[in-house]
């Protein structure tokens, strides 16, 4: 079962202010004395008597947005219940930013819902994926360097597939299902460089990034994201068709 929690304020930033506005959001919990345990899984670090610690690699519970010029959370599983704590406790009325106290005012009540992802043999579902990053700016060189256009596509339905189905069998999904998992490409609606910073008050990297069209034969929730820099809000899926088909 997948839960899952959207969030968005009235508080207006940019992209290259993400970075920043989850730092400032982890900040305020751990000013809060919030748990060790929602800590991190609100900064996907360890923690200890609140201090962060070493990083843990898995699909982040929280993730931190710019839509529309607002900032927005989207959550899942136990992601949910730190951010609805956040909520019921009031401590979004303490919310800091570059130094001054901004309360984060809901831009509309969250909305949430849950569901069970199914993989299912004949009929699937198309998304449009926004700013997926695929690669960092390190790691990108066997895309680069495949020969053909047709090599390009099946590097990046590898790691979309790789991706979907990690991430799914961690947040619960059967291995038997995990490994029926399939996913194409439908079109790769554009490219563009862009940079990004994963702190307040780092260096700034630049990678490539695509808006692709794609379909799987698993069902996933608006909001699900695949990718890299996930936290950062790279990579967004939201469903377009529900009634496609998978080829091949």
């Amino acid at each position: 079962m997948l839960n899952y929690l959207h969030l968005y304020f009235s508080l207006k930033i940019s992209p290259h202010q993400i970075a920043d506005f989850r730092g400032a959001f982890i900040a305020l919990a751990m000013r809060s004395n919030m748990d060790d345990v929602a800590l991190s899984y609100l900064d996907n670090r360890q923690y200890l008597n609140g201090e962060a610690g070493s990083l843990i690699t898995r699909y982040p519970r929280v993730q931190f947005r710019v839509e529309n010029g607002l900032a927005a959370i989207w959550a899942i599983n136990e992601g949910v219940a730190v951010i609805q704590q956040m909520i019921q406790a009031s401590l979004l009325d303490l919310f800091e930013m570059y130094g001054a106290k901004i309360p984060l005012e809901p831009a509309a009540w969250p909305k949430t819902g849950s569901m069970v992802s199914k993989v299912t043999s004949k009929k699937t579902n198309t998304y449009r994926l926004s700013y997926y990053m695929p690669f960092d700016h390190r790691s990108d060189h066997e895309y680069h360097a495949a020969p053909s256009m047709t090599d390009k596509i099946r590097i990046l339905e590898h790691a979309l597939t790789s991706g979907l189905a990690i991430s799914l069998s961690e947040l619960g999904m059967g291995e038997t299902d995990v490994k029926k998992i399939r996913v194409q490409l439908l079109d790769i609606i554009r490219t563009e460089t862009l940079s990004y910073k994963v702190k307040a008050g780092s260096d700034r990297n630049y990678t490539k990034v695509y808006d692709l069209l794609i379909s799987t034969n698993v069902l996933i929730p608006d909001g699900y994201s695949l990718g890299r820099r996930k936290a950062y809000g790279f990579g967004v899926c939201i469903r377009i068709d529900s009634e496609s088909s998978l080829k091949g």
